[in-house]
C-alpha cells in the first residue's frame, strides 16, 4: 500500500520541501533566536499584559483588563476559547512552527491546495503559491505584527478552494467537511475585516453559480450544494461562536457600534459623519490613491514606504548638490496616505499573466475574479472615491463596523493570482496553436509594456511627485517669501523621485520583458515541455518579489545588529522600563510595603523555574506583582498616550492602542482631552501619575488631586441626554468630587434624587483582581457612592452582602450605586455567562466538523475501493 501511495505523495511532498526551503531562507533569524521587531505584537504585550499575567499567576481567564482606556474587555486582546480542535488543527497546516514564519509557510500551503482543488498541475500550484505569498502587502504586514490579519488572509485560498469544489463535485459531504473546516479556521484567526472581505467573494461566486444553475435547470445539484454550504457555514461560526458572541456584544458598545452622541465636541452636529458603525471620516482615514494603485505594477510608483530617501544615493546625485543633504531627509513615499510600511506590489509577471488569463480563460469564473478585483481597488480607494465608499457605508451591512479601508486590497492579492495561475493552467492544458492566442497575447503584452513604457519617458505626465500635504507644507512657506527657493527645492525633490520611480519602472519592464518571452517560445515551441515555462516563470516571479520584500522586512544589519529582528531574550517585554516606570514602582513599594515580599517571593519562584533572571525578566516579574497588587492609574503624555500601549505593560494607563475602543472612551478623549486636559476627568478616573516632558526630560507628577477608587458624593445632577452627560464633564459646569451626572433618560428614577450627606462615610477597596473588585463601606446614612470603573453592559454584576444589587452608569461611563446605611461589602464582579456557554458549543460544534469531514473521506474511500 505504502509503494502505491509514495508515487501520489511525492509531488506534495516536493511541495512541502520547496516552501519550508522557502520559509527558512527567508525568515532564517527565526531559526537562530531571533524574533521580528513586530511593532503591533509589542503594543499587543503591552495591552495584554494583566489578563496574561492573571492567567499565568491564576490559571483562570479574566475577560476584563483594565491595563487600557480606564478598563475595557479583553475578548479582542487576549482571551483563550474552548478551541483546541482548531488550534491543534491549524499547528498540523503551519507543520508545527514555532515562529512568526508559520504564516508565511500557511500563506504557500493555503494556495498550493486551492490550486489542487481547482484542479491545477501541482507544479503550477506551486508557483501560485510563490506568487501569492511573496505579494509585498503580505510581508510588510508580517513585519507591522499585524498576525491575525495575516493568519486570516493564509486560510483564504484554502476556504474558496474547498467552497468551489462543493459547488463544482458531487461529493458533497467531503467537501461541505472540508469547507466547514476550512472556514472554522479562517474565523478562528479572528480578523473579521479579512473574513467579510472573502465572504464578498464568495458572495458573487455564489450568486454567479445559483444563476448558471437556474438556467441549466439543475435544481437538485442546487439545492444539495446550498444545504450543505449552509450546514458547513453554521458550524463554522458555531465553532467560534464564545469569540463571534463576545465580539458582538461588545461591538455594541465600541467605536464600530455607532453613536452616542448628535454634537462633534464644538457642539455642533455630527451627522456629516456618523454612520450606523464607525466615523466616516475614520473609516477613509487611510485611503488608497487612485495613482498609487500603480504600485500593483511598479513597486516605487509612490516612493515605497514612509522613510528618508537617503539610502537612495543614486537617485540623490540627479538633483543639485545643494539640496542633496536636505533632499536626503526628505520623505521617500509621496503618496496621501499618512504613513505606510510599504506599497501594495503583486509583481509585473503577475500582473501581465492576470491580463493574459483574461483574455484566454472562458466561462463565469473569469468574470467573477475580474469583478472581484475591480471592486475590491475602487473601495481602497476610500475618500478619493466616495460615492461608492458612501454607498457601501450606508447600504452595505457590516461594512461600516471596518476601518482602513485599504486593507480591502488583500482580497484583490488573492484573485489577481488566482486568475492569472487559473489562467496558466487553463492555457497549459489546451496547448493552443501560436496563431490562435498571439492576438490576445500582444494585445495584453502591449498594454503592460506600453503603460510602463509611458511611465518611463514621460513620468510627469501621469504623476506629480510631491503628496497634496507636502505641495500645502511647500506653498505656505513660498508665501512667506523665498518663493524661487522653494520652487528650486520642489523641482529637485522631483527629480530625486523621478529617478527612484524610473528604476523600478525599468524593473518592471525587465520582468514583464523576459515573461513574455517566455510564454511566447513555449507556444512557438522553442520551449518543448510546459513545466520548462512553469519553471522559468517561476523563478522569474521569485526573482521580481524576493529583492522588493527585502526592503521592507530584511535580515540587514547596522553596526552588527539585525534591523529587522532582536535576540528572543531581550522581546520578553514591550519595552525595558524607562526611568519613570522605575521611579513609580519605588513609590507604590514605600506606600505599599506589604508589596516587596510578594515580589520577592514572585522573583524566587521564577528563578526556580527558569534558573538566572535577565534584568528584563526580573522587571517583568516586579511589574506584574504589583499590577495584581494596587489599583492606579498613569496619564503618561511622554509618548503617545491615545496610540500607545506600552505604558500598558508596567502601569493601568488611561491611554492605550486598541482598534475598537469603547465608544464613550472615545467620545471623553475628543471631548475633555484632544483640546486640552480636563483634569476633573483625569481625578475622576483615579489619574495616580502624570508623566510629562519637563526640560526635555520625562518627569513623574504625582495627581494629590484625584479622587480615588471609589467616593460618595453629596448630591446628584440629572440631564436630559447624553449630549448633557459629555458636557457637563467640564469643571465649569460641574463639580464630580461632590456631584454625581446621571441621564435621567436611562434612569428617570434620578431624576429628583437626594442624597443626606455623611462626612464620616468611608469607603475604600479592599481587594483587587481585573475581573473582581471589593469594596467595603461604612456610613450612617444613605449614600451614592461613585466607583472610578467603566460601566459595560452586558457583563459586570454588583453584588451587596453577596446579594446581586443595580449599579447605574454616572459622569457618562463611570459605576455609581445607591449605598444604604451600614457597613457593607460591594463586590462587582465580571463573569458573562455566555462564555461558559460559547466555549460549551464551540467544543462540540469543532467535534461535528472533524466529524463530517471524517464521514466524507470515509465514504470516498469507500467508494474507490
Amino acid at each position: 500500500m505504502l509503494k502505491d501511495l509514495l508515487p501520489t505523495l511525492k509531488p506534495h511532498l516536493l511541495a512541502v520541501v520547496i516552501f519550508f526551503g522557502l520559509t527558512f531562507a527567508y525568515f532564517y533569524p527565526a531559526y537562530q533566536g531571533y524574533k521580528l521587531k513586530q511593532g503591533d505584537t509589542k503594543n499587543w504585550m503591552g495591552m495584554s499584559h494583566e489578563v496574561v499575567n492573571y492567567r499565568n499567576t491564576t490559571g483562570e481567564q479574566s475577560l476584563w483588563t483594565n491595563s487600557m482606556f480606564g478598563g475595557m474587555p479583553a475578548y479582542q486582546i487576549s482571551t483563550v476559547y474552548a478551541d483546541y480542535v482548531l488550534r491543534g488543527i491549524d499547528k498540523v497546516f503551519t507543520l508545527f512552527i514555532p515562529n512568526v514564519s508559520k504564516l508565511f509557510f500557511l500563506y504557500l500551503i493555503s494556495f498550493y491546495l486551492m490550486g489542487l482543488l481547482l484542479g491545477w498541475d501541482y507544479r503550477v500550484a506551486i508557483v501560485g503559491a510563490v506568487a501569492f505569498a511573496f505579494s509585498t502587502y503580505f510581508i510588510v504586514i508580517l513585519e507591522a505584527g499585524h498576525n491575525s490579519k495575516a493568519h486570516a488572509i493564509g486560510y483564504m485560498p484554502l476556504v474558496f478552494g474547498a467552497y468551489y469544489k462543493l459547488w463544482n463535485s458531487r461529493k458533497k459531504l467531503l467537501y461541505g467537511g472540508l469547507f466547514a473546516l476550512a472556514l472554522a479556521l479562517e474565523i478562528w484567526c479572528n480578523h473579521v475585516q479579512i473574513t467579510y472581505y472573502l465572504g464578498m467573494l464568495l458572495g458573487i461566486y455564489s450568486v454567479v453559480k445559483l444563476v448558471q444553475a437556474i438556467q441549466e435547470k439543475e435544481t437538485q445539484g442546487l439545492v444539495k450544494t446550498i444545504g450543505f454550504a449552509a450546514v458547513a457555514t453554521v458550524l463554522a461560526v458555531a465553532a467560534n461562536i464564545a469569540s463571534l458572541y463576545s465580539t458582538y456584544e461588545y461591538g455594541k458598545s465600541t467605536t464600530r457600534g455607532g453613536m452616542v452622541l448628535t454634537i462633534k465636541p464644538n457642539g455642533e452636529p455630527n451627522d456629516d459623519i456618523a454612520t450606523s458603525g464607525l466615523d466616516r471620516d475614520y473609516v477613509v482615514q487611510w485611503s488608497y490613491g487612485l495613482q498609487e494603485s500603480f504600485t500593483l505594477l511598479v513597486p516605487n510608483a509612490k516612493g515605497g514606504a514612509t522613510r528618508a530617501i537617503g539610502t537612495e544615493n543614486d537617485a540623490l546625485r540627479k538633483a543639485p548638490r545643494q539640496y542633496q543633504q536636505s533632499l536626503a531627509q526628505s520623505n521617500s513615499y509621496w503618496g496621501n496616505q499618512a504613513f505606510t510600511s510599504g506599497p501594495v506590489y503583486v509583481g509585473a509577471i503577475v500582473i501581465l499573466l492576470f491580463l493574459y488569463a483574461c483574455f484566454w480563460v472562458k466561462g463565469a469564473l473569469k468574470w467573477v475574479f475580474i469583478a472581484t478585483t475591480v471592486l475590491a481597488l475602487m473601495l481602497s480607494w476610500g475618500k478619493n472615491f466616495m460615492g461608492l465608499t458612501d454607498f457601501f457605508l450606508d447600504y452595505i451591512p457590516g461594512y461600516n463596523k471596518f476601518r482602513a479601508v485599504t486593507i480591502v486590497l488583500s482580497l484583490l492579492e488573492f484573485t489577481i493570482p488566482v486568475l492569472a495561475f487559473f489562467g496558466l493552467q487553463k492555457i497549459l492544458k489546451q496547448k493552443p496553436n501560436w496563431e490562435d492566442i498571439k492576438k490576445p497575447y500582444y494585445i495584453a503584452s502591449g498594454i503592460v509594456s506600453g503603460l510602463l513604457l509611458l511611465f518611463w519617458f514621460t513620468p510627469q505626465t501621469f504623476f506629480t511627485f510631491v503628496s497634496d500635504a507636502e505641495m500645502q507644507s511647500l506653498n505656505q512657506q513660498a508665501a512667506q517669501g523665498n518663493a524661487a527657493q522653494i520652487q528650486a527645492y520642489i523641482d529637485a525633490l522631483k527629480q530625486v523621485r523621478v529617478a527612484i520611480f524610473q528604476k523600478d519602472v525599468l524593473r518592471s519592464i525587465g520582468f514583464v520583458v523576459f515573461g513574455a518571452l517566455a510564454v511566447q517560445a513555449f507556444f512557438r515551441g522553442w520551449i518543448k515541455k510546459s513545466w520548462h515555462l512553469v519553471a522559468i516563470l517561476g523563478v522569474l516571479i521569485l526573482a521580481d518579489l524576493w529583492p522588493v520584500n527585502k526592503r521592507y522586512l530584511n535580515t540587514d544589519k547596522v553596526r552588527g545588529q539585525y534591523e529587522n529582528w532582536e535576540r528572543a531574550n531581550k522581546a520578553v517585554v514591550a519595552a525595558p522600563p524607562a526611568p519613570y516606570d522605575i521611579e513609580i514602582l519605588q513609590r507604590e513599594l514605600q506606600q505599599n510595603p506589604d508589596i516587596q515580599p510578594k515580589i520577592q517571593d514572585a522573583l524566587l519562584a521564577a528563578r526556580k523555574e527558569k534558573g538566572q533572571l535577565s534584568e528584563l525578566e526580573q522587571a517583568k516579574t516586579q511589574f506584574a506583582v504589583l499590577n495584581l497588587n494596587t489599583n492606579y492609574r498613569v496619564l503618561n503624555m511622554a509618548r503617545n498616550t491615545f496610540n500607545d500601549a506600552f505604558t500598558s505593560y508596567y502601569h493601568k494607563s488611561i491611554g492605550g492602542y486598541h482598534g475598537a475602543k469603547l465608544r464613550r472612551y472615545q467620545d471623553l478623549i475628543e471631548f475633555h482631552f484632544s483640546g486640552g486636559l480636563n483634569f476633573q476627568v483625569l481625578n475622576m478616573l483615579n489619574t495616580k501619575y502624570i508623566i510629562q516632558n519637563q526640560g526635555g526630560q520625562p518627569r513623574v507628577i504625582p495627581n494629590q488631586e484625584r479622587f480615588g477608587n471609589a467616593w460618595f458624593v453629596s448630591s446628584i445632577k440629572p440631564v436630559a441626554n447624553a449630549n448633557e452627560a459629555i458636557q457637563a464633564l467640564d469643571e465649569e459646569k460641574s463639580n464630580l468630587r461632590y456631584e454625581a451626572v446621571v441621564n435621567t433618560a436611562d434612569y428617570p428614577a434620578y431624576a429628583d434624587y437626594r442624597v443626606s450627606i455623611d462626612s464620616t462615610a468611608t469607603i475604600q477597596l479592599t481587594d483587587y483582581l481585573p475581573n473582581r473588585l471589593v469594596y467595603n463601606s461604612n456610613a450612617s446614612s444613605k449614600q451614592f457612592a461613585v466607583f472610578s470603573e467603566i460601566f459595560f453592559q452586558p457583563g459586570w454584576q454588583a453584588y451587596m452582602d453577596g446579594e446581586p444589587v443595580e449599579h447605574i452608569r454616572v459622569n457618562y461611563l463611570l459605576r455609581g450605586m445607591e449605598i444604604p446605611a451600614g457597613e457593607h461589602e460591594i463586590v462587582f464582579e465580571f463573569a458573562p455567562a455566555a462564555y461558559d456557554t460559547g466555549n460549551t458549543v464551540n467544543i462540540a460544534a469543532s467535534i461535528l466538523i472533524v466529524l463530517l469531514l471524517g464521514a466524507g473521506v470515509y465514504k470516498q474511500a469507500r467508494t474507490e475501493d
